[in-house]
């Protein structure tokens, strides 16, 4: 992929009533560039898979604003996920949940 193709993807998370699935498989860099486009609601959103091509040093993290509350899948690998998100408790049709090798935010 081409830093054209990225940008196009920049331009299509903008169009949140239309967006279904999201499935984001790039280098850390990139995805958290992405990652920060993923703010507020996306009203149709159903699938949601997110994962680094490298496993990074340090931990990506939604935004805390994100919120899908007809989404269904989430996959998740390498994250900390924000205790607190309104992603979770906005999800009132989560039939699946994968969080691998994540973190919270809860201090040890």
């Amino acid at each position: 992929m081409t830093a054209e193709d990225d940008e196009g993807i920049l331009l299509a998370l903008q169009y949140r009533d239309r967006v279904r699935r999201i499935r984001l498989w790039r280098p850390v860099p990139i995805l958290q560039e992405l990652i920060t486009a993923l703010e507020e609601e996306f009203p149709m959103l159903e699938y949601l898979y997110i994962r680094p091509l490298t496993k990074p040093d340090t931990s990506l993290t939604l935004p805390k604003t994100l919120q899908a509350p007809h989404l269904n899948y989430l996959i998740l690998h390498n994250f900390a996920f924000p205790i607190g998100s309104q992603l979770l408790t906005t999800a009132t049709a989560l039939v699946t949940l994968s969080l691998y090798s994540t973190q919270s935010d809860i201090p040890p």
